[in-house]
């Protein structure tokens, strides 16, 4: 979202009617109030009715960013840990109990809790009567091509533009003197996740068997 915004120089603007322990759900005032400005948005919305209603009704094309679904637990986990303790997450309820597990059982609740949420969200849009014809992009995608990647990105919405290898650099750089930095998370066995949790995440697949999780890397 920052390199998007920082290669178009459009506003970043979140599209919720607030920040708290809920859904992130596509809020209309939001859109309204940002209407006569170009901007970028990335947020965790799931598919539903009043979703495409709205999206549709002011000519927004939504973009589904996907991840391998192991490393996002590992991700999100450290996500968690590198943020305030009392940050809100609208997928699970996590308070001071979370900080008081290990490591692998940060893992289990993450799994057990949050990863529905990410599954739900993945069949949510794979449900969306035009799912074929939206952008679907893997984290994974992006990390070995930036250019040719962010390049697709922009003939999606019709952008005239295209950046190289050369302004990419200049735009990473600038962002990077400007976000915080995070904690580093220890490399080492109780980071990754074992075979049994990896089992747990793909018997969670089992009820949708019509659904392709290849974007997730299942």
């Amino acid at each position: 979202m920052q390199l998007l915004s920082s290669i178009l120089g459009y506003d970043i603007r979140i599209f919720i009617a607030a920040f708290d322990r809920t859904e992130q759900d596509v809020f209309e005032g939001a859109i309204i109030n940002s209407k006569n400005k170009n901007t970028v948005t990335h947020q965790h919305t799931r598919c539903t009715s009043n979703t495409r209603r709205i999206l549709e009704k002011h000519q927004i094309k939504p973009l589904i960013l996907t991840r391998n679904l192991f490393d996002s637990v590992i991700s999100m986990r450290n996500h968690i840990i590198n943020e305030p303790e009392h940050s809100w997450w609208p997928m699970a309820y996590v308070d001071h109990n979370f900080y008081t597990l290990s490591i692998q059982e940060q893992h289990d609740f993450v799994i057990d809790l949050i990863i529905p949420w990410y599954i739900n969200f993945y069949v949510s849009w794979k449900r969306h009567p035009k799912s074929d014809k939206l952008l679907w992009i893997s984290y994974n995608e992006l990390m070995k091509d930036k250019v040719g990647t962010l390049n697709e990105i922009f003939d999606y919405y019709g952008i005239d533009r295209k950046i190289t290898h050369e302004e990419l650099l200049k735009h990473e750089a600038n962002i990077e003197g400007k976000t915080r930095k995070t904690k580093p998370s220890p490399n080492n066995e109780k980071m990754r996740l074992t075979s049994q949790q990896e089992s747990r995440i793909i018997n969670l697949t089992r009820f949708y068997k019509d659904v392709d999780f290849s974007k997730m890397e299942l």
